[in-house]
């Protein structure tokens, strides 16, 4: 497709990991299964499950739980190779939002900034982040979905026309927090070189879980 005068390709809706549906619930994020012949790209698909907010978030492929996929917007690849990468993790309290909102379409920032954008749906809410200190629960999902997205990058964005050597990692909101605890981790090292946080840090409090308390009258 042609923005700003620059051509630029549209890869939508790319699966980074296996469906988290069945067993695979609450379980960390599993490498996809290959696919054989033609991958149809050009559609997106749905949000991960989220209760409604009309008006604040856009959803316009409906929700469900098999959403750990992907998007790509890079400039024209047959004109030269090694783009910088930008890789996106949205904002929606930790349990809304989606990669498909209309205004995080990548296309304008690729074309005008000769970058690759990259965005990701990743678990929310109570499948994202219910931890019950239990194996079964292991906690954090949408931090293991996001570095699974980051992962799929270095192992694949060179297709693509992306440098797996200059990505730059950037969020909002809740995806800004969530980026920090990125910072933070060792399992998240080396999976990108610059961030770019738009919002508070973990810290910042509304992000803060609060044990439960028993209350003696």
């Amino acid at each position: 497709m042609k923005v700003l005068d620059k051509e630029i390709q549209v890869f939508l809706g790319i699966p980074y990991a296996k469906s988290p549906i069945g067993n695979l619930r609450f379980t960390k994020p599993q490498a996809p299964q290959p696919w054989q012949g033609m991958y149809d790209a050009t559609r997106a698909k749905k949000s991960c499950i989220q209760p409604p907010y009309p008006g604040i978030f856009d959803l316009p492929t409906g929700i469900s739980e098999d959403c750990l996929y992907l998007n790509v917007w890079t400039p024209l690849a047959s004109t030269r190779y090694g783009f910088p990468v930008l890789v996106w993790f949205h904002g929606g309290m930790h349990r809304a939002g989606s990669a498909y909102e209309a205004r995080y379409n990548g296309s304008a920032l690729a074309a005008l900034n000769d970058v690759v954008v990259v965005s990701c749906n990743f678990r929310l809410s109570a499948l994202g982040f219910l931890d019950l200190n239990h194996t079964l629960t292991p906690g954090n999902l949408a931090l293991w979905d996001q570095r699974a997205a980051l992962q799929w990058v270095q192992r694949n964005i060179e297709e693509f026309g992306g440098d797996p050597d200059r990505v730059t990692a950037f969020g909002e909101s809740s995806g800004a927090m969530q980026l920090h605890g990125h910072i933070l981790s060792p399992h998240s090292r080396g999976l990108f070189h610059r961030v770019f946080l738009m919002s508070g840090a973990m810290s910042t409090t509304p992000a803060s879980i609060l044990r439960p308390r028993t209350l003696l009258a």
